[in-house]
């Protein structure tokens, strides 16, 4: 039955109103007391409903789930305006117009029935049977015919089918709003000397300078580091953050039939490659600070101006750049500006989306910000411009661009692409595929094989480590579903691998530790053999990791690991998520 619930929902729910609304208009005609409100009352709710629903079942294709708070906070973005440009919504709309153009036929009707009925007496059972209960039941045909036809192909798997069912849209949409208005209102919470020696059992020892800034601490090691890794100092680093490439992509053997990550995977064979590694946290932005900071990102304020705040004096504070209380994370940026490194960042998409520009500056102390979106910043395209921004070609040239004209070093460089991101619009088409989304994949793989075989003749071939990984999985969306036909999770594997001239020994290995992306942080220092003042989340995984395979993070609240009958439980992991959620909002996560 539960396979068959949005087959019944999308059949039944407005027919079934339109019927009841229209015998209600009967009543309002033939004055019944109380009718009248009751009718406009249905319409509201009518109306109410078909564009909460026309809004939810294309998030559902864009993300796989729900509306929900994070819709919100992207909507009204002028990027994100492909949220509802997808084929599925048009042709939910287009439905609706049907829905209501039923509406107004049969209220027509109704009233020419009623007008000869009182004006000429000519009214009988005839009449009413040619001229209303026929048509109306043509009509519902036909609504049922264009919705097998547009609508249910998209709900044509039994994934599909949990994450609609879960609870009605209309419930979804009102709970979403709630939590996006009041999500970042916490009471302050207090860790209990038990809770505090969990923590110090999965490696985050608490209060270790001071109380004020629990997290903050001295060194990035718990234990010595692992004393047979070569120690490079000041190498240049680069960092790719591929959208939305889950490891899938990369491992599955049926994926890889069809050859879509040849660049990836010659990068991935020359490289230390980290196969069992989880997003800690999602989408974009969040993602990038999990690996630039170690850190998780709860608290949508912590970027730039809060112009959704209901309160006026959260608003305030942003008029006046030295009084924000922003949260400050211990970037890598800022960490390693104190060791004479410049800092720049490339992105497909434009910097004003989520606020990712005003972050990368203030928040990362980056003094270059660049967005192949810009014609300011990058106007000879070999492509035009997609809902999200540039495409992936484009934007490693123009990162290509910057490396030949750098004078930079040391420096860090970080990029962001964007081709694996629904709707799944390329250009690129590899020959004999026919899905959108694997010629995404394949089109991402292309424009990083450029970059690719340029590092690789270029100066920086001897001097520079490059670590590639994800910003976060592909979500389930119903294009990936079907696809993968499996439940995948917004927590899911995504790949790391970390090239370095520097340590041949362990290029070309495979490491399975088991960890997430706010590992990668600590990780890299380990590699280059810096130490410093921070307040990680996460441990190396070149040591302290493997000793240590909790982690701090939603992954758990997933259950993308097994946590039952185990000390640390998912009500643990609840706890930290609310205690650092109530630390970002009170800025006591870091201290320069």
């Amino acid at each position: 039955m539960e396979n068959r619930q949005p087959v019944l929902r999308l059949l039944l729910l407005y027919p079934s109103l339109l019927l009841f609304v229209s015998i209600l208009f009967l009543f309002w005609f033939f004055k019944q007391p109380g009718s009248r409100t009751l009718l406009f009352t249905l319409i509201f709710v009518f109306l109410f409903s078909l564009v909460i629903r026309v809004l939810d079942w294309n998030i559902i294709y864009y993300y796989g789930s729900h509306i929900d708070s994070l819709f919100w906070q992207n909507a009204f973005y002028a990027d994100g305006i492909g949220m509802i440009t997808t084929g599925v919504s048009i042709s939910l709309v287009f439905i609706s117009i049907i829905l209501l153009s039923i509406f107004v036929f049969l209220l027509r009707k109704v009233v020419n029935h009623y007008l000869i009925w009182m004006n000429t007496g000519h009214g009988n059972r005839e009449y009413i049977l040619r001229h209303f209960i026929r048509p109306f039941f043509l009509i519902y045909l036909i609504f049922v015919f264009l919705t097998i036809l547009f609508v249910i192909p998209f709900f044509s798997t039994n994934i599909s089918n949990v994450v609609y069912t879960n609870s009605i849209p209309e419930k979804r949409f009102v709970s979403s709003i709630i939590d996006f208005i009041y999500g970042d209102k916490i009471n302050k919470i207090e860790l209990s000397n038990t809770n505090k020696d969990k923590l110090r059992s999965i490696g985050l020892n608490l209060e270790s300078i001071n109380k004020e800034y629990p997290l903050l601490r001295n060194s990035i090691y718990i234990n010595k580091p692992d004393q047979s890794i070569a120690i490079t100092p000041n190498p240049n680093i680069i960092i790719i953050f591929f959208e939305s490439l889950s490891s899938y992509f990369i491992e599955d053997p049926e994926i890889r039939k069809h050859l879509l990550t040849s660049n990836i995977d010659n990068f991935i064979e020359k490289s230390l490659y980290f196969d069992r590694i989880v997003n800690a946290i999602t989408p974009t932005l969040q993602g990038q600070i999990a690996v630039l900071s170690s850190s998780l990102h709860l608290y949508r304020s912590t970027m730039a101006e809060n112009k959704w705040s209901m309160f006026d004096e959260v608003r305030e504070q942003f008029k006046d750049i030295k009084a924000m209380t922003l949260t400050e994370y211990p970037m890598i940026s800022k960490l390693l500006k104190t060791h004479s490194y410049s800092s720049t960042h490339i992105q497909a998409g434009p910097g004003s989306f989520g606020d990712t520009e005003s972050f990368f500056r203030l928040r990362g102390g980056y003094s270059n910000f660049y967005s192949a979106a810009s014609t300011n910043d990058y106007s000879d395209r070999s492509s035009p411009l997609g809902i999200w921004g540039a495409s992936d070609a484009d934007t490693f040239r123009l990162a290509i661009q910057w490396l030949k004209k750098s004078e930079d070093n040391p420096f860090l460089l970080t990029i962001s692409s964007i081709d694996i991101h629904h709707p799944y619009m390329t250009e690129t088409k590899k020959r004999g595929i026919d899905n959108n989304l694997l010629n995404c994949v394949y089109s991402t793989d292309l424009a990083f094989g450029l970059f690719w075989e340029y590092f690789k003749k270029s100066r920086y071939k001897d001097n520079t480590i490059i670590i590639i990984t994800a910003d976060h999985p592909i979500f389930p969306t119903n294009d990936y579903l079907q696809l993968r036909k499996s439940k995948p999770s917004y927590y899911d594997y995504i790949p790391i691998a970390i090239y370095s001239p520097f340590h041949p020994d362990l290029m070309g290995t495979r490491d399975n530790t088991i960890g997430t992306n706010i590992d990668i942080a600590p990780t890299l220092f380990e590699l280059i053999g810096l130490d410093s003042r921070n307040s990680f989340l996460g441990l190396s995984l070149l040591s302290d990791r493997k000793s240590y395979p909790y982690y701090i993070g939603r992954i758990n609240l997933e259950s993308k690991f097994n946590t039952e009958n185990t000390f640390w439980s998912d009500k643990d992991q609840a706890m930290m998520i609310s205690y650092l959620k109530y630390l970002s909002m009170n800025n006591k996560l870091f201290k320069e």
